[in-house]
């Protein structure tokens, strides 16, 4: 049961961070650049970082959900491999 919580709770973090630094990525280099006009709150002095930091909390979120469902698939096999 531990060996199975573990590394289930070890999937999910590491998928939701991984996909988290790509939304640095994405943001910094694609969000950021894109010449739109996005709804930025007046005190906001650098709209390149919020950009960013938006995407990547966004995109956190996203791998968040993606590692349970990866973490969920583990202990199922863990779980057909034990019976």
């Amino acid at each position: 049961m531990r060996k199975s919580i573990f590394g289930a709770s070890i999937r999910t973090m590491g998928i939701a961070v991984g996909i988290g630094l790509l939304g640095i990525l994405i943001g910094k280099f694609i969000i950021s650049n894109l010449n739109t006009e996005w709804t930025i709150p007046d005190g906001v002095t650098d709209k390149s970082a919020f950009l960013t930091v938006g995407t990547m909390h966004t995109l956190s979120y996203i791998g968040g959900l993606i590692g349970v469902i990866f973490g969920v698939i583990y202990q199922l096999r863990l779980k057909k491999a034990s019976s």
